[in-house]
């Protein structure tokens, strides 16, 4: 046990890269390949990263549609029944005057009421909250310029690449 001596196994700091000059054409044909490989499956992963995005950002847009889409044929039934129930309350003294019943005309109240269910109050605030996420989406992308835009893009499809590790940098 005397002889023991405690040493460490850990890895240090990786060592700075140091720019080198080639010492042949072949050494620099075989770095070019080897960063040209790099940078080709790094966008590669970028525009398979584009194209989930673009899947997901669709079917957030189908999803919102859709509720708007159940939410706008509700409206319409109930914007039916409120026209029926308008016209139900109608009143015509001959072919020139049409007045609304009224507790003056006809010495009662009647009102319209608009009643909405719970489920149909939280299926309006889902389309409503889905609807503002797709908005607030598309106005982030308008707000930016084309430059914005094209760094977005480019800095997202080489996010992984680590030109640290880049032989030519």
């Amino acid at each position: 046990m005397a002889d023991f001596q405690v040493t460490d196994n850990t890895c240090g700091p990786e060592p700075p890269l140091k720019l080198t000059r080639p010492a042949n054409l072949e050494d620099l044909a075989d770095d070019v390949t080897e960063v040209e490989q790099e940078i080709v499956k790094d966008v590669r992963g970028g525009a398979s990263f584009l194209g989930k995005e673009a899947r997901v950002i669709e079917e957030d847009v189908e999803k919102a549609g859709e509720a708007t889409g159940r939410f706008l044929g509700k409206e319409v039934k109930v914007i039916e029944k409120d026209i029926e129930a308008l016209e139900e309350n109608l009143v015509s003294f001959g072919p020139r005057i049409t007045v609304l019943k009224t507790d003056k005309v006809m010495g009662k109240s009647n009102p319209l009421k608009v009643t909405e269910t719970k489920a149909e109050k939280e299926e309006m605030a889902e389309a409503r909250r889905m609807l503002n996420e797709v908005e607030d989406r598309v106005r982030k992308e308008d707000a930016m310029n084309p430059f914005q835009r094209l760094f977005a893009s480019v800095t997202s499809l080489f996010g992984a690449l680590n030109f640290e590790e880049l032989s030519i940098y």
